[in-house]
């Protein structure tokens, strides 16, 4: 009796533990999904705050304008977005593509598309669909965040 009591009381911390660590988890997701936003809400303000000759103008690097950087993460965040809305599709989902939007336009695009991603993403299941196939949530927030940051720079 008292080797089982033993064992009981072991299985009960084992699943306390395992517990702490789902909560632990949860918070950084939490963290990140909070900080991911806060860096969308920058980028969003700021297209929708400069005018329109500096969204047009040219800049160095991948982008031709902050116009088109713009127009660049609204594409990633609405691909993410759906590859996680479709994650449970038996085949790859036939991708959308957003209409080209007006300059001054952009910051809009870019907020109701982050949006649509960060109210998936609470969720979310680890495999979704890319264009490229199957990949993990992991690695489709970190592509997401490369680009988030990439178009933050500009500002």
């Amino acid at each position: 009796m008292v080797g089982s009591d033993f064992a009981e009381r072991a299985d009960q911390r084992d699943l306390a533990d395992l517990a702490l660590v789902d909560l632990a988890l949860a918070d950084l997701a939490l963290a990140e999904m909070a900080e991911l936003a806060a860096a969308l809400a920058r980028i969003v303000v700021a297209l929708r705050t400069t005018q329109l000759s500096r969204l047009r103008a040219s800049v160095t690097g991948q982008f031709g304008s902050r116009a088109d950087a713009g127009r660049a993460l609204a594409a990633a965040l609405a691909t993410a977005a759906q590859g996680i809305d479709e994650a449970d599709a038996a085949i790859e989902p036939a991708w959308r593509r957003l209409p080209v939007l007006p300059d001054l336009a952009v910051g809009d695009q870019v907020a109701v598309t982050a949006h649509d991603l960060l109210s998936l993403m609470t969720a979310a299941p680890d495999t979704v669909w890319t264009p490229s196939g199957r990949a993990s949530l992991s690695s489709v927030l970190a592509d997401v965040r490369a680009m988030v940051g990439a178009v933050g720079a500009l500002w």
